[in-house]
Parts: C-alpha cells; sequence; structure tokens
C-alpha cells in the first residue's frame, strides 16, 4: 500500500485518536508501500506522535470496507479524491500548519498559476450557512473564479 492509497487514509482517517497530524506523520514516518495494519504495536510507536493509544487504534481497526465504501461513494457522486501525496495536490495547501491529509475535488482540477477562492467551514453546517455559502460560492463562480471547498457533509 502507498501513501497515495485512498482507501488506506480514509481507513485511518475513520479511526478513533486518529487524526490528520497523526495519519500525516505516520504516512511519512513509515516506508512507501508499508500497510500501517500490517505493523505492531512496536513499529507503530517508532512513528513520531504515535504512542500506545493511537497505536492501539490502528491495530483494532476492524472496518477495513469503510475507505473502499467511502471512496466508492464519492466516485459515485462525481468526486475525486486526492490526497496530501498525490502530485495534483495544491502546492500552497500543503504549507499551511495543518493541512487536509485528503480533499474531495469536483470538477477541473485547478492549476498553480490560477486564482482561487477557498471556501472553508464546518463539518455541522446550519442550514443558512449551507444557503448563504452556496449564495457567495455561486455568485464567485459566475465571475470565473474557482471555487474551492472542502466539502464537508456534501
Amino acid at each position: 500500500m502507498s501513501r497515495t492509497d485512498h482507501t488506506l487514509i480514509l481507513n485511518l482517517l475513520n479511526l478513533p485518536m486518529i487524526g490528520r497530524q497523526r495519519v500525516r506523520t505516520l504516512l511519512s514516518h513509515l516506508p512507501e508501500n508499508t500497510n500501517p495494519f500490517d505493523l505492531d504495536m512496536e513499529e507503530l510507536c517508532q512513528a513520531p506522535g504515535i504512542d500506545i493509544k493511537p497505536a492501539r487504534a490502528v491495530l483494532s481497526c476492524e472496518d477495513f470496507n469503510f475507505g473502499a465504501n467511502e471512496a466508492g461513494i464519492c466516485m459515485d457522486k462525481g468526486y475525486r479524491l486526492v490526497s496530501f501525496w498525490d502530485p495534483d495536490y495544491p502546492v500552497l495547501l500543503k504549507k499551511i500548519y495543518d493541512p487536509s491529509i485528503i480533499l474531495y475535488t469536483r470538477g477541473r482540477p485547478l492549476l498553480a498559476e490560477e486564482d482561487a477562492i477557498a471556501v472553508v467551514g464546518t463539518r455541522t453546517i446550519t442550514p443558512y450557512g449551507r444557503n448563504t455559502t452556496q449564495t457567495i460560492a455561486g455568485e464567485l463562480s459566475q465571475y470565473g473564479l474557482t471555487v474551492v471547498s472542502g466539502l464537508a457533509g456534501a
């Protein structure tokens, strides 16, 4: 399994005690094509930021279908997944404090020199927030500006 294996990343993100920072640290620390689910406690704990509790979460994973199911749903909805390690992950986004590990994209990929506006919000959006965001993003896109969104809850 490689770092760009979206189902692996989604499975890790689905675990308790494992957030995107730990996933990024763990997968960056491991040699390429190493599946963290195949490691033992000692090997997992060698990664920076991984102690007994997150290692135990990895070792106790039971739902290995979650990532494949999530990726399938995304494909059905027309989304494309881009991981932090994929070559088309936005370079500037990698430079922020805590970049997303996986992006859900739809539409044409953004070119490096293209102007864009990012819409950042919450996973639990209110109806007012959804309507306002859709209105603003829709109007901006009509002016030719590329709108980038985390698609939380989409």
